[in-house]
């Protein structure tokens, strides 16, 4: 048998195979074919990728385009009066991306169609910490909080805004006084808050409204009827001009649920104000006028129960 000769370090001990790298008895080398090599690219351009990934936060970035197609997508069903699917894309916008603030936002807007009063309540104050410079969470939250007829709590947030911030003056001055009415408390500061606010918007059927139910609330009921008469025949001339408006925008095919949506909108305000009407006529003893203005807002869809009031 021919075998290799035993090799021996200085001292005469035998030397193990390989323990030498120079040695050419140590155990063959695989050697590095084109797939070790492609392999090898292949980690080394994952490692770079998941560097980018980290760096510019592309995770981040991808989410929060998901988050602009489904917000997106949500919009184009509210102007169809979609509104739940509106909400289910827009749940999963913000399951997306958290920190999307304009979906948060609309997503509010949705629930406030929808009357969902705590969760669009929610969303106004995640919205407030998304986008603090976007005021379109203020109406929202001033809305939820009319809702859950918490009027103390409407009043107190329409002074915090007026003492930090110089928009919205009026309509925050209205709304306060309004909660007050609502809440029949303040009154005299309400009269106060509507008295100014009318000043910089004197033909606006709400603030007049407004204006006459703390007058109703203080007592003074036949001061009150005359400014309900007022808002009424604003918003007779609001319902004309509406009727035109329509025929122009579908000359211009825009959505019939667009168009019904803002005519909605219209019958529920003045919906609001026959009532109040109906109320200065029942406390005058006018029972056949009052009869007549509740069941007209009924018709136009005054519901209290559910936050038309």
């Amino acid at each position: 048998m021919n075998t290799k000769p035993e090799r021996l370090d200085k001292d005469g001990f035998p030397i193990p195979a390989g323990f030498d790298s120079n040695d050419p008895a140590g155990a063959p080398r695989t050697p590095r074919g084109p797939g070790a090599l492609r392999l090898m690219r292949w980690v080394v351009l994952a490692g770079l990728l998941a560097a980018v990934w980290v760096h510019f936060d592309v995770g981040n970035w991808a989410r929060n385009r998901i988050g602009d197609y489904l917000c997106q997508e949500a919009i184009r069903q509210y102007q169809q009066n979609n509104l739940p699917g509106a909400l289910a894309s827009l749940d999963r916008a913000v399951g997306w991306a958290p920190k999307h603030g304009r979906a948060v936002t609309v997503r509010m807007m949705v629930h406030l169609e929808l009357k969902n009063w705590e969760p669009a309540l929610d969303d106004s104050r995640r919205a407030a910490e998304l986008e603090p410079d976007d005021d379109d969470w203020v109406g929202g939250r001033l809305k939820a909080l009319h809702g859950l007829k918490r009027h103390r709590e409407t009043a107190a947030f329409c002074g915090e805004r007026l003492a930090s911030h110089g928009e919205a003056r009026t309509m925050l001055l209205n709304t306060r006084a309004y909660a007050r009415a609502l809440g029949e408390f303040e009154l005299n500061e309400g009269l106060a808050d509507i008295d100014e606010a009318l000043k910089g918007d004197e033909q606006n059927a709400a603030y007049i409204d407004t204006r006459g139910y703390v007058l109703l609330k203080l007592g003074r009921t036949k001061e009150a009827l005359e400014e309900f008469e007022k808002a009424v025949a604003l918003t007779d001339a609001e319902l004309e001009a509406w009727n035109d408006r329509i025929i122009e925008l579908r000359m211009r095919q825009t959505r019939r649920q667009q168009i019904e949506r803002l005519s909605k909108n219209l019958d529920e305000h003045r919906a609001v104000i026959l009532h109040h009407r109906g109320e200065a006529q029942q406390k005058l003893g006018n029972k056949a006028q009052a009869e007549a203005d509740f069941s007209e807002a009924r018709r136009l869809g005054f519901d209290e129960s559910q936050g038309t009031y």
